[in-house]
């Protein structure tokens, strides 16, 4: 090939390839931009997780706050109006100080080596040490017995959430997820019935063991009272025999058909809002019985009512209260500002209370949870048109 020729097919490679780089150009532009976009989405994942783990920890301090609280109002209580005895006084003043022991015990010991020789020496640290056994003897007492006060760590760990209640919040909002994902169309309908239910069966074994739990807490409560109401003669022994019966019974325990058959109502709903799925489901419970009544009669009358009331109505109450969350509309709705229940817009009473969501001289708009005056024709947040038919 002659270099005319050669010539114009340069030229045509040259041509060629600047018409392939700004598709070059163009298809790594669009790669920074896929890869940034999915940087971005896994940075506000991470964010909500840390505002979710912020919001935890607040938790569990506010409930470390209260158990604290509610540990020295116990202490009080039991002082019965009396103050501490001057032993207790004279320990608390020596734990308070106790940082300047080591050092003080080692100046003594040498001062009466040096002046009273070894034997001397020897026998004030043995005395040291044995009012340091004696010291830790006493602290050891007082936490078996509860008299001492919680530390922060402590009230921390009492108050922090089980494990199954961890596992029950991530069990619920994966379901709330995966029914997102299938609405925008990024799983099919078997990857979404096949997930759905296996999840559903992790929530069933999740509240099956919470519901376990509360009872055996409530079981181990009402012993206790039982005990101290025996101990103070306020009950007889047709009465404890009774108690005995009823808690034996509670320990039972329960039926797994039931309480699958329960559970699988309150699981039912996977859309639940955010409120609602951070909430503990079994949040039911009875009110502290009085342990120190003014009347003897009345004590035991409350021990008997606290005796004769089945286990079950807990786990049932708990079930009605997630069947009642689980009523709430999944799309735009309206709280109703007495009860807090979410009502679908369409509704102009509460279906929680049946109270009017809309105040005096106020029209509840049908397009978004806005409320206006009456007189404007049309809602000035979203410009639907009052309906007035």
């Amino acid at each position: 090939m002659s270099s005319r020729d050669a010539q114009p097919a340069r030229k045509a490679e040259k041509q060629g390839s600047t018409k392939r780089r700004p598709r070059a150009d163009e298809a790594a532009t669009e790669e920074r931009e896929a890869r940034s976009a999915s940087e971005a989405h896994g940075a506000g994942k991470d964010r909500s997780a840390d505002k979710e783990r912020h919001t935890d920890k607040e938790r569990s301090a506010s409930k470390a706050h209260g158990v604290v609280k509610e540990r020295s109002l116990d202490k009080e209580r039991s002082a019965d109006g009396q103050g501490p005895s001057a032993l207790d006084r004279w320990f608390e003043l020596a734990l308070a100080q106790r940082h300047f022991a080591p050092p003080l015990v080692l100046l003594i010991a040498l001062g009466v080596g040096f002046w009273l020789g070894l034997g001397a020496a020897l026998l004030v640290l043995a005395g040291a040490v044995l009012l340091l056994v004696i010291a830790l003897f006493w602290a050891s007492v007082q936490s078996l017995t509860g008299e001492s006060d919680l530390n922060i760590e402590e009230a921390l760990s009492l108050a922090a959430p089980s494990v199954e209640e961890e596992q029950k919040r991530a069990v619920l909002r994966a379901l709330k997820d995966l029914d997102y994902e299938l609405r925008i169309g990024k799983i099919s309908q078997e990857d979404y019935d096949e997930l759905s239910q296996r999840y559903r069966a992790e929530a069933k074994r999740l509240l099956q063991r919470l519901a376990e739990v509360e009872a055996e807490a409530k079981a181990a409560a009402r012993r206790r009272l039982e005990t101290r109401l025996a101990a103070r003669g306020l009950l007889s022994q047709a009465q404890a025999a009774t108690a005995q019966a009823v808690v034996a019974e509670t320990t039972r325990e329960p039926s797994v058909g039931s309480q699958t058959d329960e559970l699988s109502d309150a699981v039912e709903p996977a859309t639940t809002s955010d409120s609602q799925t951070d909430e503990p489901i079994a949040t039911t419970g009875e009110p502290p019985i009085d342990s120190t009544p003014d009347e003897p009669g009345s004590s035991t009358q409350s021990a008997d009512d606290a005796t004769d009331e089945p286990t079950s109505t807990s786990t049932a109450a708990a079930t009605a209260a997630v069947d009642s969350q689980a009523e709430e509309p999944t799309g735009p709705s309206r709280r109703c500002a007495q009860c807090g229940y979410r009502s679908p817009l369409s509704a102009s009473h509460c279906r929680g209370c049946e109270r009017p969501l809309a105040a005096a001289g106020k029209r509840l708009c049908q397009g978004c949870p806005a409320s206006y005056d009456a007189s404007e024709p049309s809602c000035p947040v979203c410009g639907v048109e009052a309906d007035d038919a």
